[in-house]
C-alpha cells in the first residue's frame, strides 16, 4: 500500500469534524512558514490549535482569548456597586 492509499484510507475514517480540523491545520502549517503568527479567528477553529503546537510559531485562537476577555469584563462588573 502506497502512502497516499495510507492517506486516503485514514481520511476515510475520519468524521467530517475531524476533517474539517486537519484541513485548517494543514493550512495554518502552511502559511506558517511565511508568518510571525497564526491567528485562528473564527470559534469553530479553535480545536484546530491543538494540532499545532510545534509549527514554531505562536498560534492564536480565538474561543480561548474571547472567552478569558469576557470572564475578565463580567468580573468587571460584578465589582461595580
Amino acid at each position: 500500500m502506497n502512502c497516499d492509499s495510507c492517506e486516503r484510507a485514514k481520511k476515510s475514517r475520519m468524521t467530517v469534524v475531524e476533517r474539517y480540523f486537519e484541513a485548517v491545520s494543514a493550512a495554518a502549517r502552511a502559511a506558517a512558514t511565511d508568518a510571525d503568527a497564526v491567528v485562528l479567528a473564527q470559534g469553530s477553529m479553535g480545536p484546530a490549535a491543538e494540532r499545532l503546537a510545534a509549527i514554531g510559531v505562536p498560534v492564536l485562537a480565538s474561543p480561548r482569548l474571547g472567552v478569558a476577555a469576557a470572564v475578565t469584563l463580567w468580573q468587571a462588573a460584578r465589582q461595580r456597586p
